[in-house]
């Protein structure tokens, strides 16, 4: 599957992929797998800019094709590690958070300043806070007007929309997301 998308990915062209964090999971097993000194030649040149580190990896970045650059990650937790295996290769890595009920992304990451494991600031349009509890509420004119429930819609009657999902804001404003309430052990 990981090859088949890298071969995609190059043959069209692509320059973004918009992604789950399974997806980057599986990826990266596969590129370590096929290059079994790739961990090795990352740890030497970690901590090198990131233009010297791209030079040194082309020949990852010529899998995927030199016009690929970033991938944009949504749907679950992105683990720490993941992210800073395809940052240290020298792609650019975006974190966003939405859902159905908001039709659209609430919070992204600025693709040339992205905050590390974070999933970015409340995009224009979008309030986003967290509750007491710690819970992501949402607010703003994308979101549904209502949910499917019972057969029918219903509407939607509360000005804040309750996630479900726990997050937490740094002092910089970045949002980072923590998991799902229904997954806290009481």
């Amino acid at each position: 599957v990981a090859d088949h998308l890298i071969r995609r990915i190059h043959r069209e062209r692509i320059s973004v992929a918009a992604v789950v964090p399974r997806v980057l999971e599986l990826m990266r097993s596969y590129l370590l797998a096929s290059n079994p000194q790739l961990q090795q030649r990352l740890a030497k040149i970690q901590r090198q800019r990131i233009w010297w580190r791209w030079w040194h990896l082309r020949d990852v970045h010529r899998r995927f094709g030199f016009k690929f650059w970033a991938f944009v990650s949504g749907g679950a937790t992105l683990p720490e590690d993941v992210e800073l295996f395809w940052n240290a290769l020298g792609f650019v890595l975006v974190q966003g958070y939405g859902m159905t009920e908001t039709t659209a992304l609430a919070t992204l990451n600025h693709p040339l300043h992205t905050a590390r494991g974070s999933i970015g600031k409340p995009l224009a349009g979008r309030e986003v806070r967290v509750a007491d509890d710690g819970e992501i509420l949402v607010r703003g004119a994308m979101l549904a007007a209502g949910t499917w429930r019972d057969g029918r819609i219903q509407p939607r009657t509360e000005e804040w929309l309750h996630t479900g999902d726990l997050g937490s804001v740094d002092e910089s404003g970045d949002m980072h997301f923590l998991g799902r309430k229904s997954d806290v052990i009481v």
